[in-house]
């Protein structure tokens, strides 16, 4: 009889703390270009704002409405969510991590 290896499954060379790791790198990498990119438009919100009460005003009204249109406010709404996605993916990453450890 033909015996079977183990390396003719897909999920042979699986292993979870491979995946906890690369989470972890990928989510803090993109928390600090989410953050990059939204400190930097905050700053030109409320540079263009006549006053800095404007400028926060538009800046909050930019991250909670719907991401439509364009300019600063729209790349401050895509900086909040990759900002919110990235730390989204460390915490699974960290969780993972830990559960594997």
């Amino acid at each position: 009889m033909a015996r079977r290896t183990g390396g003719g499954h897909r999920l042979s060379g699986f292993r979870p703390e491979r995946i906890g790791v690369l989470a972890v790198q990928v989510g803090y990498a993109t928390v600090m270009a989410a953050l990059l990119l939204a400190v930097v438009t905050l700053g030109v919100l409320l540079a263009r704002a006549p006053t800095v009460a404007a400028g926060i005003d538009a800046a909050v009204a930019a991250g909670t409405g719907p991401l439509s249109g364009s300019g600063a406010a729209w790349l401050f709404h895509v900086g909040v969510l990759g900002l919110l996605f990235g730390s989204w993916l460390l915490g699974l990453g960290l969780i993972v991590d830990g559960l594997v450890d």
